[in-house]
């Protein structure tokens, strides 16, 4: 259940978006909305994963490259981040704590994304609607995802308005379990039992265990701005 869940996580950012099927009577902030995702997931992403999907199998850096590009510069991981831990835990820690909390995540993420690589194969997403809250700071996309392998299934991406008016990631959902619900518990508790320290820890070794399996050798598993394959591992 929970790698369906991460695949269907990245099938958000690798997966075809159309806007047929959405209700042509829609607010200007709609609109905008649904077109800043249409041209994203349709040209800047499909085609490239279409051409390149194999290639980034075996070249881990050069999939890294294109996260960076798509998934990373569109979600907001210091929001996530808040999410998961609360603002209990929030209010408890230094700015600097809290980047490395919210740095963690984006490395872990990312891992999400070089899992669900795997499960790729071909899905098609249509945007069916969008639901923007009073304030207009938070948007849900509703979305529809047309697979080979599965039935139709709806989910649903969170967006946050962002202090410089960008829309960006920031929860998942998925027969009303969202991701953060999912995690949130577990950030929690490991943090109740062994303090930042011994969560920071947990998040790192996972990650550092994954990135020096896939590169077959020491990798980056700290920095999400560095590719993770230290040697520029390529398994061709």
């Amino acid at each position: 259940m929970k790698s369906f869940l991460y695949s269907i996580f990245i099938f958000i950012f690798v997966s075809t978006v159309s806007i047929a099927q959405v209700d042509s009577i829609r607010s200007n902030l709609e609109i905008e909305i649904i077109d800043i995702y249409d041209s994203l997931l349709a040209d800047k992403v499909t085609c490239n994963l279409l051409a390149n999907y194999e290639n980034y199998l075996e070249s881990p850096n050069k999939y890294w490259d294109f996260l960076n590009e798509t998934f990373v510069y569109n979600w907001d991981f210091d929001a996530t981040t808040k999410a998961l831990i609360g603002n209990e835990i929030f209010n408890s820690l230094s700015n600097l704590q809290f980047k490395e909390l919210s740095r963690v995540l984006e490395v872990t993420l990312i891992r999400y994304a070089f899992e669900s690589l795997f499960f790729y194969g071909e899905q098609k997403l249509n945007v069916i609607d969008i639901k923007i809250n009073e304030k207009q700071t938070l948007a849900w996309l509703k979305i529809n995802m047309d697979s080979p392998r599965f039935p139709d299934i709806h989910l649903d991406l969170l967006l946050k308005r962002t202090d410089d008016d960008k829309w960006k990631g920031v929860d998942f959902r998925f027969k009303g379990i969202t991701y953060v619900n999912l995690k949130k518990n577990s950030y929690r508790q490991d943090f109740k039992d062994s303090k930042f320290v011994g969560l920071l820890k947990k998040l790192d070794n996972k990650n550092k265990l994954f990135f020096e399996d896939l590169c077959e050798s020491e990798a980056n598993y700290i920095d999400p701005k560095k590719q993770p394959c230290l040697q520029n591992y390529d398994k061709k």
